[in-house]
């Protein structure tokens, strides 16, 4: 599950400007076939929402060349499904 508490209308949402180019996301993963989830928190940004950003400074998070519903999923998903451990405990800790 990905949400994104402060954009009240996803996945139609455009940013108004740059600045808003970059956003958290609480992505909810667990292992297969087990109902519970633990919550993780993602940035994605394109480069102008990173060089836009107010507080500057070493960023950790993905980058995606526009600021799409569809991409910016696609991202995070492609970022999870990358995460591999022997253990469900290993993949948290990634």
């Amino acid at each position: 599950r990905i949400e994104a508490g402060q954009v009240a209308d996803r996945p139609n949402w455009t940013p108004p400007g740059p600045a808003d180019e970059l956003l958290w996301f609480t992505v909810g993963i667990g292992p297969a076939g087990d109902p519970g989830t633990d919550h993780f928190q993602v940035a994605v940004a394109t480069p102008l929402g990173l060089r836009e950003r107010r507080r500057k400074g070493k960023s950790v998070g993905l980058v995606v060349e526009r600021f799409e519903p569809e991409l910016v999923e696609s991202t995070i998903h492609e970022l999870v499904a990358s995460c591999r451990s022997p253990a469900w405990q290993g993949v948290v800790d990634l």
